[in-house]
């Protein structure tokens, strides 16, 4: 189908995607999985902004994240750093892709383990560590 993304006028937003639904507790579908995917019918999105994250060169992701889409971070090279400050979340195998970082996760979480801690399609170092 035939998707752009919307219009808008505030350089520091970056239009991320698209919502089922205006709260964002929908599903979200990112623009790598639009342009991949059919839909049939008349199907309502919502568009989802993000901060321009193009400069920033460490992600801090809160405990409250529990799921991280396929090519979320994807392309993001300046990124040299990400510090998770919960339990592990459900991490799409290409969320990272193109991604060279060390990545940081709570040493006294059990949710994290060494088993879980490959691929998702960039080169990263994982690292245990104290958040404060």
């Amino acid at each position: 189908p035939d998707v752009y993304p919307p219009e808008h006028a505030d350089d520091r937003l970056v239009f991320i995607g698209w919502n089922t639904r205006t709260d964002g507790t929908g599903k979200f579908i990112s623009v790598n999985q639009w342009r991949n995917s059919v839909a049939e019918g008349d199907i309502t999105l919502y568009a989802v902004w993000s901060k321009n994250v193009e400069g920033i060169d460490i992600l801090r992701i809160g405990p409250s994240v529990s799921r991280i889409e396929s090519e979320a971070y994807a392309g993001l090279g300046r990124i040299k750093e990400i510090c998770f400050y919960g339990d592990m979340p459900e991490i799409a195998e290409d969320a990272f892709s193109g991604v060279t970082a060390d990545v940081f996760y709570p040493a006294d979480n059990e949710s994290w383990n060494e088993q879980s801690l490959s691929g998702f399609g960039g080169t990263l170092t994982w690292y245990r560590w104290i958040p404060y």
